[in-house]
């Protein structure tokens, strides 16, 4: 009797009559929606052979009456929220069980030592867990294991030298542990037939056993993320020897990135003409890039990033036409006009290494292109042509060289890119207005630039897009809130200010953001309060705070601003409110200003602008909120993350700690300030007066902590 049920859309609970079908030999309902436990009636079916359960969302414990089930040759629990330990029962007397998988669960405590008694155990998956302490040395007992799995759980100690005694194994996976010590030394000989080892993130160290070179039938060698010092067995720190091209010509995938391997890479790999991914970044390798690497013709991946190689490091690759991952960064060398050969190439990066002359022409060959990242070198001439071919490309960094010449007008053509850095280049001429230069603002773009006859001043220099409804009057608008006023904290209509992106790593000290908090609530304070008529700004935001040299906050771009005439008498729900329209960026926009849409779907990720019905000095409170919770958490109010009932304000409002040391309260401090002014309903934010005086009060803590820190060093 058979209940096959896979795959059918299935939901609710497994009902315990299925324990009253006594010549039950097969229960496959793997792949449904079933929740609840497992049954403890199972344990009646005693002629029971195959119990699948995989990938539904039960949890509990499993039974420990399956024991009974003595029949059971394959026990597949796989991708449910099953917990606690693994039944000590379970593991004793199933000596039929030939196929045993729990992974992807929540599993805890050790791995029992009962495991030994599953002496027709074939395949054994317990990886993605909660197990912890060490493997049990009854492993070894297991002669007819081939599969074995136990990576991502807690496990540590080191690995029993048992495990590699099962000639039968083919497969070891213990990734993503705390293992520690050796790999054994004769692990080729013991395991002639090991197809795939992953080891890859435990702290394994010394040298890698060379007997590996007769596993003939390995495949996958994945050693990253460890402390193996050299493939060699010989003294720490010595050269790659050649006895890595003796692996076996099966290997599809080779990684030993992330250790501590160095000398050159030797020769001898075109032997692998089935290698697919290599990876041997993060390592001291130095020279050239063999030849031997342009004679494998199913590579796909490669990645030989932070090493010391140096020479034409492309130049040995060109040939490898089937390439779309190649990372060279972080090494030295020149980058050769064939690069252009690579066609199938999608991300490239060749940053912070000391490549020179100008980029090759051929370069625009690569038409599936997505990432370029070529920053940090020393690039010199105009942008190479055609650069309208790069019809998938989605970041390109080219910052950080030696360009010249104006900014390729074809780059506004490139529909998917979404990340463009040019900066600390000689770049000359005009921007271009359309694509990714079209830098979605109300009613333009600002950027940077310098005045040469007047002393080179840096200047902000706003562009407006004239074909956009409303950018005459906009200008107008601000040119007028901005014509009889004067005060430090406000951008005058000539600055020597620049702008900063708001994620921008350029203040990262506590004191820094204070002080740009505090000229930005400065600002405000002097509009809503020091002005003839008050003045809401209506759209404050990281990107209409400009920084001088100094790091001196200014608060710029007055097209929304909204002049308020002061009531003689006015009551605290009307504190400086017009019924006047306005709009905001989502975002920093008030909840009364139609702000509250920053919940959004993930389809959504574009800058959008809310519509309200009053301008109000409390709106602007709320919008300050919203950048000092920004300026504290790195965290953008758009972000992904935030969607349905979770946003910037409630993120901080759950993950705010009582409890901080005497450093961190400055911090708490300016949260807790942030979600005073972010509040939902107006009348529950500060006025921008309190706001000032308990930033100076924040920053008088924080240099006093930071004295007292000062004085106990000396």
């Amino acid at each position: 009797m058979a209940l096959t049920l896979r795959d059918k859309q299935l939901s609710g609970t497994i009902s315990p009559h299925v324990g009253n079908l006594s010549f039950m030999r097969f229960i496959q309902l793997a792949e449904n929606q079933l929740h609840g436990g497992i049954p403890q009636e199972f344990g009646r079916l005693f002629r029971l052979r195959v119990l699948n359960l995989s990938s539904n969302a039960l949890g509990g414990k499993i039974p420990a009456n399956l024991s009974y089930c003595s029949d059971l040759i394959n026990i597949s629990l796989a991708g449910n929220n099953l917990e606690r330990k693994i039944p000590m029962d379970l593991l004793s007397n199933l000596k039929k069980l030939e196929i045993f998988y729990l992974y992807t669960n929540n599993f805890t405590g050790e791995s029992p030592s009962s495991i030994g008694n599953l002496s027709s155990l074939i395949r054994i998956g317990f990886d993605f867990n909660n197990l912890e302490g060490n493997l049990p040395m009854e492993m070894g007992l297991l002669k007819r294991l081939s599969f074995f799995s136990a990576a991502e759980n807690k496990l540590s100690g080191i690995i029993p030298a048992s495990v590699f005694n099962s000639s039968a194994i083919t497969v070891i996976s213990v990734a993503g542990n705390s293992f520690h010590g050796n790999l054994p030394t004769n692990i080729g000989l013991t395991l002639p037939n090991l197809q795939v080892l992953y080891v890859r993130g435990n702290n394994l160290y010394g040298n890698f056993p060379t007997s590996i070179t007769n596993a003939s039938g390995l495949e996958i060698l994945d050693l990253p993320y460890n402390k193996i010092l050299s493939l060699s067995a010989n003294t720490f720190g010595g050269n790659v020897p050649k006895i890595m091209a003796n692996l076996s010509n099966q290997l599809t995938e080779l990684f030993v990135g992330g250790n501590q391997l160095s000398g050159t890479i030797p020769q001898g790999f075109a032997n692998f003409v089935n290698l697919i991914q290599l990876g041997l970044e993060l390592n001291s390798f130095s020279g050239i890039i063999p030849r031997d690497f342009g004679k494998l013709p199913n590579l796909q991946g490669l990645r030989l990033d932070h090493n010391d190689l140096s020479g034409q490091i492309v130049s040995a690759l060109c040939n490898n036409t089937n390439l779309y991952y190649l990372d060279l960064s972080f090494n030295h060398g020149s980058l050769p006009p064939e690069v252009g050969k690579l066609i199938h190439l999608v991300d490239f990066n060749v940053s912070h290494n000391q490549f020179a002359g100008d980029i090759p022409i051929s370069l625009a060959d690569c038409s599936n292109l997505e990432n370029l990242f070529m920053q940090a070198n020393f690039f010199k001439g105009t942008f190479p042509p055609n650069l309208a071919s790069w019809k998938s490309i989605q970041q390109v960094d080219l910052s950080s060289n030696n360009l010249t010449g104006p900014i390729p007008k074809e780059l506004e053509k490139l529909q998917y890119l979404r990340y463009l850095n040019l900066s600390y280049n000689n770049i000359e001429g005009e921007i271009p207005n359309t694509g990714i230069f079209s830098n979605a603002r109300n009613f333009g773009a600002v950027y940077k630039g310098r005045l040469e006859k007047h002393g080179n001043m840096l200047v902000a220099v706003k562009v407006l897009d004239l074909q956009k409804n409303g950018a005459s009057t906009s200008f107008k608008a601000e040119c007028k809130a901005l014509r009889n006023i004067r005060h430090r904290n406000l951008v005058s209509i000539v600055s020597y200010c620049s702008s900063i992106d708001s994620k921008d790593d350029e203040f990262k000290a506590l004191l820094k953001k204070l002080n740009i908090a505090i000229d930005v609530a400065s600002a405000l304070q002097y509009l809503h309060n020091h002005c003839e008529a008050e003045i809401v700004h209506c759209d404050l935001k990281p990107s209409n705070i400009l920084l001088d040299n100094g790091l001196v906050a200014h608060v710029g771009d007055f097209g929304l601003a909204r002049l308020l005439p002061k009531p003689v008498n006015r009551s605290s729900e009307q504190e400086g409110s017009s019924t006047i329209a306005i709009k905001g960026t989502i975002g920093y926009a008030a909840p009364e200003n139609g702000g509250m849409s920053t919940r959004r779907s993930k389809k959504k990720k574009k800058e959008k602008y809310g519509m309200g019905l009053t301008a109000s000095t409390l709106g602007d409170v709320y919008s300050y909120g919203i950048l000092l919770l920004e300026m504290i958490t790195r965290r953008r109010p758009t972000d992904d993350m935030f969607m349905d009932e979770l946003d910037l304000h409630n993120y901080v409002n759950r993950a705010l700690p009582e409890q901080v040391c005497e450093i961190m309260k400055c911090v708490i401090s300016l949260l807790k300030l942030g979600l005073k002014c972010s509040q939902r309903l107006p009348n529950d934010r500060m006025h921008m007066n309190e706001v000032v005086s308990k930033l100076h009060l924040i920053k008088d803590v924080f240099l006093c902590v930071r004295v007292h820190q000062e004085n106990l060093e000396v």
